[in-house]
C-alpha cells in the first residue's frame, strides 16, 4: 500500500512537473499546431491517474493488515535487487542466458506455482523479444563477455 502511495506522488510529481515546466520549452516546427495537445492530455490523465492510485492505496491501508502489507514490502525490495542484479549481469552473462533466469525468479517472488508454464513463458518472452529485436528491428542484444558471449551465440544461432 506505501509503495502503490509512492510511486502515486512521484507519478505525479514527474506529470506535474513535465506540464507546466517543460511542454513549453519544447520547440515545434510551425506556429499554431496542436502538436502538443497529446502530450498535454497524457500528462493531464497521468496526474489524474496517480491521484486515484492514491486514493485507492489510502483507502487500502485502512482496512490492510501488517502482515500483507510486510510480505509485499519483501516482494518489493526482492523485485528490487533481483532487477539491479539483471541490469548489471546482462552485460557479464548475456541477454539470452539470463532473460529466461530472471522472469522465472520474478515468477517464485511473485509466488507463482506452476513452474511448467514460468519456465515456457520465460523462454518464450525471450524468443519473441529475440526475433522482435534481431530480426525484425536488426538491434543487437547484448552478448556478454567470455564463455557467455559463445553460449550465446550458440543459442541464437
Amino acid at each position: 500500500m506505501l509503495n502503490d502511495l509512492i510511486a502515486s506522488i512521484i507519478l505525479f510529481i514527474g506529470a506535474f512537473y513535465l506540464y507546466f515546466f517543460r511542454l513549453d520549452k519544447i520547440q515545434i516546427m510551425s506556429e499554431g499546431s496542436n502538436s502538443l495537445l497529446l502530450p498535454k492530455i497524457i500528462l493531464i490523465l497521468m496526474m489524474g491517474f496517480s491521484i486515484i492510485l492514491a486514493a485507492k492505496s489510502i483507502i487500502k491501508s485502512v482496512k490492510a493488515d501488517k502482515k500483507t502489507e510486510k510480505k509485499d514490502n519483501q516482494r518489493l525490495i526482492l523485485t528490487v535487487l533481483l532487477a539491479i542484479v539483471y541490469l548489471y549481469g546482462i552485460t557479464i552473462f548475456g541477454f539470452y542466458i539470463l532473460t529466461p533466469i530472471f522472469i522465472f525468479l520474478l515468477s517464485l517472488i511473485l509466488e507463482y506455482k506452476n513452474y511448467k508454464v514460468s519456465i515456457i513463458f520465460s523462454v518464450t518472452l525471450t524468443l519473441i523479444v529475440y526475433g522482435l529485436f534481431t530480426k525484425l528491428l536488426y538491434i543487437p542484444l547484448p552478448l556478454g563477455i567470455g564463455i557467455f558471449k559463445n553460449i550465446n551465440e550458440i543459442l541464437i544461432f
